[in-house]
């Protein structure tokens, strides 16, 4: 007898689902936890570091700005302290003030003989042929040479300088250090009483007409005048013995 075919047991599959029992419901599918997906993490932003870097830069600069300031005042208080101590240490006494400028009173003792030096200094001699005098300068016509009568126009207010003038002059030569300038001031002192609230004063001095006329000893004539054009003169020796007198009022 023909061996018979063996049949293996059915054995269900792990993988097949296994048949539905009639009459049983449909068992739902177990949840899986958990129920509601977690969600993913989020990456953190990297930290802005790019823009706090303008803002220290700022606030450091500001700071280098207010620390320059203090300083500053503080240096600029101390100098003011050093300043005043110092100040406060100098004697005013001790400290010569500048002498003020003033116009030399060429009709005292002591203007006219700086007049005289000054033309013995530049002249080397004290002779004139005609200065008029006034008390803030003087005006001089000297000589040129020993001899003839040629002279250069000077200017002298505390310093000789020229008035780029020359000329012949009409009166010899009178030597200006035998003037006394108390005669002078006495003269200028008289004509100014002769005329009414006078606003100018002087006095010229000459030596003897080179006119071929006599010599009448004239050396010093005082002068005054005001502004209504009223004046007066009085002409004098060498040693103010008066000669000479006009005055305008009188004509």
């Amino acid at each position: 007898m023909a061996d018979e075919p063996r049949w293996e047991g059915y054995r269900p599959s792990e993988t097949t689902p296994p048949a539905e029992q009639p009459g049983q419901p449909e068992q739902p599918e177990q949840p899986r936890w958990p129920l509601v997906d977690a969600p993913k993490a989020r990456p953190v932003p990297p930290v802005a570091t790019r823009a706090r870097a303008p803002v220290l830069g700022v606030l450091l600069l500001a700071l280098v700005i207010v620390v320059a300031v203090v300083v500053s005042v503080a240096l600029a208080v101390r100098d003011d302290d050093d300043r005043t101590d110092a100040d406060a240490g100098t004697d005013p006494a001790a400290v010569p003030s500048p002498a003020p400028t003033q116009p030399p009173d060429v009709l005292s003792d002591t203007g006219l003989a700086d007049l005289v030096d000054a033309v013995r200094t530049e002249r080397g001699g004290t002779e004139v042929f005609d200065a008029t005098l006034s008390s803030e300068y003087a005006v001089l016509d000297l000589p040129v040479d020993a001899t003839t009568r040629r002279y250069e126009s000077w200017y002298w207010d505390g310093e000789l300088r020229s008035n780029d003038a020359r000329g012949t002059a009409r009166y010899g030569r009178i030597d200006l250090a035998t003037l006394d300038a108390a005669v002078v001031r006495r003269l200028l002192t008289r004509v100014a009483r002769l005329v009414e609230d006078p606003t100018s004063t002087y006095v010229i001095v000459r030596g003897p007409s080179e006119l071929g006329l006599p010599d009448d000893g004239i050396r010093v004539s005082a002068y005054a005048s005001n502004e209504f054009g009223e004046t007066a003169y009085l002409a004098a020796d060498a040693r103010g013995r008066v000669i000479r007198r006009y005055l305008s009022t009188e004509e």
